[in-house]
């Protein structure tokens, strides 16, 4: 029997679908949760294992268990839908209803029948949060009774445009020499969307468009990918440092607003640094370690042995070394941690060693650092 409310259905199962919802119901709700029997707390508090489920036959499981749909249809992302279900009782015997279980914390009750008396409606409230949610959505609630299983079921295409991955970092960046990264900017809830248009902040990236394929997978759950943006380093000659810009994205889905994709990276400076960043790793307490790396400056126009290293913290330490291959202008940058005697408080350190001409004050390069040390 089907029992038609406003913009869904409860119906009583055929024992075929049934033994396929059963099998879904079991994996989704019960994964990784307490036991059916563990719901019932006068059960708990007796000893007492539930029995209402195993020992029931396959007919009276079938009569127990009913299920509420609700379809939103569009919704925004970031926001919050309520919506309420009724559940027609149409037994002889009361219905009742002592707790519930959702499939994750975006859905949530209002609202709910401790007990339907035969031949009356319950409602239900139900509140879908689409925070983080993007393209199709189904989520459900489980409510538990002594005699009776109710799932409501509500779905929902949310609609937005977004960039994945929202961040790029172009990690080490050497002056004169190009890098590059991917992101795709994709569409859920606009299957006509284009952009109109990219920008850049800053004149050391530049952006490529490309044409994006989105798989079946993708697609049934209506989000598209409208195109692959490749973002490069151009290699331009930046002082050494840690730099950011953001991509700006406009489509004629949404004209006014944008999306952004924010670009990291971090400028070596006009040196080839091998490694290019030091790790330290977990440093004991009152324990010094020491990283090594080699810097070949090329040809430049004055003598290496002439740049002055500083850092970002006063227990690290830097000095450039000559290297056994000094002729091919190659030499050894020495930075050294030291931790203190009773090792402090635990915590990441990240920081960086920078050089520069004593004699000009002008930036040479930049090598990132990082380590962990202490023990409380």
């Amino acid at each position: 029997m089907i029992v038609v409310t406003n913009g869904f259905s409860v119906q009583r199962m055929s024992k075929q679908r049934f033994m396929f919802f059963a099998f879904v119901l079991v994996v989704v709700v019960s994964c990784g949760r307490e036991p059916l029997d563990s719901l019932d707390p006068q059960l708990k508090k007796e000893g007492k294992k539930d029995k209402t489920i195993e020992n029931r036959t396959p007919r009276e499981t079938l009569e127990k268990l009913v299920f509420l749909r609700h379809d939103f249809g569009f919704l925004a992302p970031d926001s919050v839908s309520t919506c309420e279900l009724s559940l027609l009782n149409d037994k002889l015997q009361p219905m009742s209803l002592e707790s519930y279980k959702p499939s994750c914390r975006c859905i949530s009750m209002e609202k709910m029948p401790d007990m339907i008396p035969p031949g009356e409606r319950g409602t239900f409230v139900i509140k879908l949060d689409t925070s983080g949610k993007r393209g199709v959505t189904m989520e459900r609630i489980v409510f538990f009774g002594k005699d009776t299983m109710v799932v409501a079921e509500v779905n929902a295409i949310v609609k937005a445009l977004w960039a994945d991955p929202d961040v790029i970092d172009l990690g080490d960046l050497v002056v004169g020499t190009v890098k590059e990264a991917d992101a795709f900017v994709l569409a859920g809830g606009y299957p006509e969307a284009r952009i109109s248009s990219v920008t850049v902040d800053d004149n050391w990236l530049e952006v490529t468009q490309h044409v994006a394929n989105t798989d079946e997978k993708t697609l049934s759950r209506k989000i598209k990918a409208i195109a692959k943006l490749s973002a490069e380093w151009t290699g331009a000659d930046l002082p050494p440092g840690r730099i950011s810009s953001r991509i700006n994205i406009a489509t004629d889905a949404v004209p006014d607003k944008s999306i952004h994709v924010r670009v990291l990276g971090h400028v070596l400076g006009k040196v080839t640094v091998v490694p290019s960043r030091l790790q330290f790793g977990k440093i004991s307490p009152d324990k010094t370690v020491t990283r090594t790396c080699t810097l070949s400056f090329g040809a430049v126009t004055f003598d290496p042995r002439d740049i002055e290293c500083s850092t970002e913290h006063e227990f690290v330490e830097a000095a450039i070394e000559f290297a056994t291959s000094a002729e091919k202008e190659q030499f050894i940058l020495s930075v050294t941690m030291e931790t203190a005697q009773d090792g402090g408080d635990a915590r990441l350190v990240r920081g960086a060693v920078r050089g520069k001409r004593k004699d000009t004050g002008t930036p040479i390069f930049s090598v990132p650092y990082v380590g962990y040390m202490g023990t409380r």
